[in-house]
């Protein structure tokens, strides 16, 4: 005979004793559920929508599928329908039922009913005031991988785990390390080109002037812009701010030319040139996010204004132009502006342009890696500029991502973005400042020498880095 033991708002508690298939008696622990419904909501450019979810029973993020109980004895499919309607606002013309999971048999009564739900259409939703959570659209691809690196976490928690996490780090920036290595190559040996430094320059403003902005357009209207963005915008700007601090303190006996060179190098990372592909390899469409934010919304902003005035202080080359005109001429910037808009108005972007966007996006990586290949050269310093490298060096692979991994043990914003707000931190000095010490008249040879060495030093303390985490 079952003994109820406890009545809540979603579920029941009960004991019984119950007699198995082979005869053998047990008293048995019940929590009676009334089931489910969780939805694959595609959308027209296949992206998959996940919830980023805070749990408190487990006081964590929780990454899900749209879903929700099902509410007095209604049918499967209306749940399925409504939960998506209120938690992404879409509505789906087409739904095809996925068959059941039994969430924990040995305990849970609980059954949950899966249904695919396409060819969507935007709407409101109505969230409640407990459920807190971020809406995302993945692409179909990354999900499944996603899933599949998740799984292979959960079925090992050894040592071999970190093994293996560190051996995805080592690969993927052998992979780019080679792509930088072609394009290093093709400026030395230029086959078949009159001017490799002009096709540098090309391809560098393809992809400053097209390609980034489309990626950083489609990652970030489907990412959700909140609290998230403001603790990578603001973690960011506290680790370049220290940095720079710390070198104009320690450095102020330099001549201004070197010093303006050395502050720009210890603080301002190769954020997207490099830490895109990385956090990419890493976090999947997640990381993109995070390396679009991390440099957008703090590094470039820093660069265009701090940066800028301080090379123009310490430089030669005239005062740089106003700081309006300077961020109006980032179209990576206006990209961010679009997105912004979009989600705030509660646009769905034109499958067309979804698929144009998609096109694009690929691209962007390995142009990336092989402009910076074509970027880095070595210019040998003074012999007492060489410890003013090895402090870049420093400061980049070491002070900052050390503060980073620092402020957000204390505040935790969760395992996937601290551990790209640290890779983030952990990046060497960008190829840009090449650029400025040249327009700017600073010591480029010191300069270039610290990118390049940095670029080199990476390859062995990213993955270190990612092994703390």
């Amino acid at each position: 005979m079952s003994r109820r033991i406890y009545d809540g708002c979603i579920v029941s508690l009960e004991t019984d004793r119950r007699t198995l298939p082979n005869g053998e008696a047990m008293e048995v622990e019940i929590v009676r559920h009334p089931g489910g419904a969780a939805v694959v909501a595609v959308d027209a450019a296949g992206a998959v929508c996940l919830l980023r979810q805070y749990r408190p029973a487990l006081e964590r993020w929780l990454w899900e599928l749209p879903a929700g109980k099902i509410d007095h004895g209604e049918p499967p499919a209306d749940t399925a329908r409504r939960e998506l309607a209120e938690e992404t606002g879409m509505r789906a013309r087409h739904w095809r039922p996925l068959g059941t999971v039994v969430s924990s048999p040995g305990v849970f009564t609980e059954v949950v009913h899966l249904y695919l739900a396409t060819e969507l259409t935007p709407g409101r939703t109505r969230v409640d005031a407990h459920e807190v959570f971020e809406v995302h659209w993945v692409p179909f691809a990354e999900a499944l991988e996603r899933a599949r690196r998740r799984h292979r976490r959960r079925q090992d928690r050894s040592g071999a785990v970190q093994g293996r996490r560190s051996s995805v780090v080592i690969q993927a920036l052998l992979e780019m390390a080679v792509l930088v290595a072609a394009g290093v190559a093709f400026r030395r040996l230029s086959p078949g080109v009159a001017d490799a430094a002009a096709m540098r320059a090309a391809l560098s403003q393809v992809v400053y002037d097209i390609l980034l902005p489309a990626l950083v357009f489609r990652v970030l209207v489907r990412s959700p812009l909140g609290g998230e963005s403001l603790v990578i915008s603001a973690t960011a700007a506290s680790a370049v701010l220290l940095a720079l601090g710390a070198t104009l303190l320690l450095a102020r006996r330099l001549p201004p030319a070197a010093l303006g060179a050395v502050a720009l190098a210890s603080a301002w990372p190769n954020a997207t040139y490099l830490g895109l592909p990385v956090l990419e390899a890493v976090l999947g469409a997640r990381g993109r996010g995070i390396a679009i934010q991390y440099d957008l919304f703090a590094c470039l902003p820093l660069l265009l204004t701090v940066g800028l005035a301080l090379a123009s202080r310490l430089g030669q080359g005239g005062p740089p132009q106003p700081v309006w005109r300077r961020l109006a001429g980032v179209p990576a910037l206006w990209a961010v502006a679009a997105a912004v808009a979009v989600q705030s108005a509660g646009l769905q972007v034109p499958a067309l342009a979804q698929a144009v966007l998609d096109r694009l996006a690929p691209a962007v990586v390995p142009l990336m890696l092989l402009v910076l290949g074509m970027g880095l050269e070595f210019r040998r310093p003074g012999a007492r500029r060489w410890r003013w490298v090895g402090w870049v060096l420093a400061c980049q692979l070491f002070l900052m991502p050390a503060w980073v991994w620092g402020i957000t043990a204390l505040l935790p914003p969760g395992p996937e973005l601290r551990t790209g707000l640290v890779l983030e931190a952990a990046m060497p000095s960008m190829v840009l400042g090449v650029v400025i010490c040249d327009r700017f008249r600073l010591d480029t040879g010191l300069y270039a020498a610290a990118a390049a060495l940095g670029t080199v030093a990476a390859l062995v303390t990213l993955p270190l880095w990612h092994g703390v985490l």
